[in-house]
């Protein structure tokens, strides 16, 4: 200790001598002295037990849960589960002070949270040392999202990748058997196609139970007719090389024109701006699963995955249709996008990140030790195979048990919440879901690759973080537009009323945050 204050004192000394030779100098040396800081005070003792309150991706987690148990054992460290289920409760612990030292955030309250100095900063240096398989997964694997945790040169988060679900559109799903009762032979891939399965589905009595009571589509099958003119009304998208709202685009115009027709003609169920799902389990096509509607693109692909083998757990809206009408499983027809008049087509894409970053405490900040324990936790539970399956699934035998090379959970395990609350899930690798992981563990990721077209007809929003007026004016803006957008569907507004619209859009802050996004 006392070489190291010797140490310490020359330092100054040299500094000082320094400052008084150069201000610049001194400045130069005080960067590069701060920027020393980390390793001067790394190699932190794992012989000091340490308390770290965490709070993982999904809540609530036992203290002593057994998943838990064993990363205090691992990492010599004490921790707290902090439950944040009630996001209202937890932003008011937060505004108490109550700050957990390490936690997921919503990209809507990062800056917020770093002007405000709740979360602290995390030196990439620190990452590299104490992370070492994460940083190298994410200079390799998510290279173009490093910079999005970064504000003014320093780095506050952890970014954390969605290979499940990334990258991917939603699957277009059809009911093949309405197809052949009503006589179609081919999967529309037209507008012009589309169309005409719509109506036929809606007037032919396609399920032949003598009743006019199908439609052709509800909300999520929407969405392929705004692709087909080459925009997502809700995204940032890219025209003549600069960024704009898909909503506003005078293309939009069109296909409100062709939603408006089909909703009076009673093609477009009445029920579409209540959505698909009508309560109960999120992932669920209410109106395809009873036999509402003929098509759907609502949820995404994993929810829809056939058994591939004896035993292999269904996506939930298999297992729903099985209830309900088991004899349709066997006949659905996935299909993609439709083609518009100009050939464009295009469903929503999602980038490959979660919508949350992974921050630190304020007061982890300057707790060097606690920093890279937390780290070290972190690169255990998401970069690693052995950590990514003990934290995800369990301990095999007990949790889950391996069926055709990817792990199959044991009841009750099977059920989420189950799994999360002794610490499993996305509780310690916080849904850093790496796909160099994914690919060798999730059979869901697996069959969605197979089936070799979800990764194209996409269209991705290229603004992943909010723009900076957006707190001011989204709200506002959003619902004008999904006012407007409903009003012409439906026929209260005429579609003509889409140039007032815009005007209005723009008017109420729009035009603030297109030029935000044309400066990207």
């Amino acid at each position: 200790m006392n070489n190291f204050v010797t140490l310490k004192k020359c330092m100054v000394l040299i500094l000082c001598a320094a400052m008084i030779a150069s201000f610049t100098a001194c400045g130069n040396n005080e960067a590069n002295t701060e920027k020393s800081n980390l390793s001067e005070s790394a190699n932190p003792s794992v012989d000091k037990k340490i308390k770290i309150t965490w709070v993982g991706w999904s809540s609530p987690v036992h203290d002593k849960g057994e998943i838990v148990k064993e990363i205090e054992e691992k990492f010599n460290v004490d921790i707290n589960m902090v439950d944040a289920s009630d996001g209202a409760a937890f932003d008011v612990k937060i505004a108490a002070g109550e700050v957990p030292d390490v936690f997921p955030l919503d990209f809507s309250k990062y800056q917020q949270f770093i002007d405000d100095e709740i979360v602290g900063e995390i030196p990439y240096e620190a990452i590299e040392k104490y992370a070492p398989n994460l940083y190298q997964a994410y200079q390799t694997e998510v290279p173009t999202y490093m910079d999005l945790t970064k504000m003014e040169n320093k780095n506050y988060g952890l970014v954390v990748p969605n290979p499940e679900s990334g990258n991917f559109r939603p699957l277009v799903v059809w009911r093949g058997d309405w197809l052949e009762h009503v006589g179609i032979t081919k999967v529309p891939e037209s507008l012009s196609e589309f169309e005409d399965a719509m109506y036929k589905f809606t007037n032919n009595d396609p399920d032949k139970n003598g009743k006019k009571d199908t439609y052709g589509l509800s909300e999520s099958m929407m969405q392929t007719v705004y692709g087909a003119y080459g925009y997502l009304p809700t995204s940032w998208t890219r025209r003549d090389g600069k960024l704009v709202y898909g909503a506003v685009q005078p293309e939009m115009k069109e296909a409100l024109k062709v939603l408006a027709k089909w909703y009076k003609d009673g093609v477009l169920t009445p029920e579409f701006i209540n959505g698909e799902n009508k309560g109960g389990d999120w992932s669920i096509a209410t109106d395809f699963v009873n036999g509402i509607i003929g098509v759907t693109s609502y949820a995404d692909y994993l929810y829809w995955k056939p058994a591939q083998s004896a035993g292999d757990r269904e996506g939930s809206n298999i297992m729903e249709m099985r209830k309900t009408m088991p004899d349709a499983v066997d006949k659905l027809v996935y299909g993609k996008p439709i083609a518009g008049p100009d050939g464009k087509k295009g469903l929503s894409m999602r980038n490959s990140l979660q919508g949350r970053f992974i921050v630190f405490g304020k007061q982890v900040e300057k707790d060097l030790d606690k920093q890279a324990r937390i780290l070290s936790i972190l690169d255990y539970s998401s970069s690693t195979y052995e950590g990514y399956m003990l934290t995800r699934y369990g301990k095999e035998g007990i949790h889950y048990n391996m069926k055709d090379g990817y792990p199959e959970a044991i009841a009750p395990y099977s059920d989420w919440n189950e799994i999360v609350k002794i610490g499993g899930g996305a509780t310690f690798n916080n849904a850093i879901w790496l796909p160099s992981i994914i690919q060798k563990v999730n059979r869901e990721y697996a069959w969605g690759k197979s089936l070799g077209t979800l990764q194209s007809d996409g269209i991705m929003n290229e603004v992943i973080l909010p723009l900076p007026s957006a707190s001011k004016y989204q709200a506002e803006i959003d619902k004008i537009r999904s006012e407007a957008y409903v009003e012409m569907i439906t026929g209260k507004k005429p579609i003509d009323y889409f140039d007032t619209f815009v005007a209005n859009w723009r008017a109420a802050g729009g035009s603030v945050l297109e030029e935000e996004a044309a400066a990207k």
